[in-house]
């Protein structure tokens, strides 16, 4: 059974592939393909009543689509790495002026598609291709007509070409969401999303509840779940979701650790970096995994596990070196009093709602969950609220008095903001 980081990686590059392919697929059929070919232009092809385009309009639409996906599965980067394979294969396959054309135009389209599908992708995958691919195909036509032929002659067939792809691939898209979200398969992690994991990694929990608190969430800590055997460790990463449901004897057995449903194989499901979060609902009374199963979880690189019931096999447990936060320990195992039931879904955790890649921070003082939605703007607040709170103890240790310092007046702002700027 594969995974899901070797399922995403295979994809990506599936994906990868075919979008260096459209490249220079575009730039041949330009000048091959068509029902048409004019003497000093492009071959071109109908796409609507009287409007016509050049011909690899449609090898473009489709890759501005593959181009989302290669984001979403690898990353960014490697999407702009494909550009430079697929100029480079053009090379071979259409003139220079051709390449130039096309080469320019797919990266300011790219440049594009990270302000319009990156913001966009962490919520709404089907609205971010669409709106992305939109944005993108417009200041495609327009650059690449204007450096290829010097004339915006067929910009109208260009951009409904390329939204004829664009419209025929997002029942694809569609289908894409639906089956990453029921396998919970993650997307790549974005240099925006790592730049705020590493801002949260110096944020204590306490000012994380302050911060969600002036958005309203209230719920954030999750009782119960401390951390076993071990201070001084934070840990940050996205939410990766078990869930036990109260024990059901007939299904509950030591057999049913070797089903496919188990324990054992959402292990084989989590992705690297990730924090486990198990909704154990509070039972006490049977450790959900040992050492053996943790010792795993470490061998594939995950950061935490997090819950709100307790463990068993205590000092085999903490000799493989994963940090756990939970109640405590127990010896029956956790067929006993639970019944597992699946992963990567909202589960509740020591009374809070967790949502797989909700973004989850642990430390001696417990573990909260941040809403993925809020993860940037609580990095930066928190950022902000530390530092202010490490000169306000500087100034209690100088024997200031408390008000008018914390919370600060606008007298000790002021003084805090000259402070800073001298640091």
């Amino acid at each position: 059974m594969i995974d899901n980081d070797s399922r995403r990686r295979i994809e990506g590059w599936v994906f990868l592939v075919l979008f260096c392919l459209t490249i220079p697929a575009a730039n041949w059929m330009i000048g091959h393909v068509g029902t048409a070919c004019l003497s000093d232009g492009p071959c071109v092809l109908p796409v609507a009543p009287g409007i016509v385009a050049p011909s690899g309009v449609m090898m473009v639409g489709a890759a501005l689509v593959l181009r989302d996906l290669v984001q979403r599965r690898l990353g960014a980067a490697f999407g702009l790495g494909a550009i430079a394979v697929g100029a480079a294969l053009s090379w071979a396959l259409a003139p220079a002026a051709l390449v130039i054309a096309s080469t320019a135009a797919f990266l300011l389209s790219e440049f594009a598609d990270f302000a319009v599908y990156t913001p966009l992708a962490r919520r709404r995958l089907v609205l971010a291709v669409v709106a992305s691919s939109i944005v993108g195909l417009v200041v495609d036509s327009f650059v690449f007509l204007w450096l290829a032929f010097g004339s915006l002659q067929f910009l109208e067939g260009q951009i409904i070409g390329k939204l004829w792809m664009v419209l025929i691939a997002t029942p694809l898209i569609a289908y894409l969401r639906r089956r990453d979200e029921r396998l919970g398969l993650s997307p790549a992690r974005t240099d925006e999303l790592m730049s705020t994991l590493e801002t949260l990694k110096n944020v204590t929990t306490g000012t994380i509840t302050t911060m969600l608190l002036k958005k309203g969430i209230r719920h954030a800590w999750m009782k119960g779940a401390m951390p076993l055997g071990f201070t001084g460790k934070r840990v940050v990463g996205p939410a990766f979701t078990l869930r036990f449901v109260p024990v059901r004897e007939d299904l509950a057995t030591p057999e049913s650790w070797s089903k496919p449903i188990s324990t054992r194989g959402a292990i084989e499901d989590m992705p690297e970096n990730c924090v486990v979060v198990a909704d154990a609902m509070g039972v006490t009374g049977a450790g959900i995994f040992g050492d053996i199963l943790c010792m795993r979880m470490v061998k594939r690189n995950v950061s935490a596990l997090i819950t709100d019931g307790v463990m068993r096999d205590r000092h085999g447990v903490l000799a493989t070196g994963l940090p756990v936060w939970c109640q405590g320990v127990a010896a029956p195992a956790s067929v006993n009093q639970l019944t597992f039931v699946g992963w990567n879904e909202p589960i509740g955790c020591g009374g809070c709602a967790i949502f797989p890649g909700d973004i989850i921070v642990a430390d001696d003082d417990g573990a909260v969950v941040i809403p993925k939605d809020l993860a940037d703007f609580v990095a930066n607040e928190g950022a902000e609220h530390e530092l202010l709170e490490s000169w306000l103890v500087q100034e209690v240790e100088k024997g200031a008095k408390l008000p008018g310092l914390y919370p600060p007046n606008e007298e000790n702002k002021k003084r805090y903001e000259v402070w800073k700027k001298s640091r």
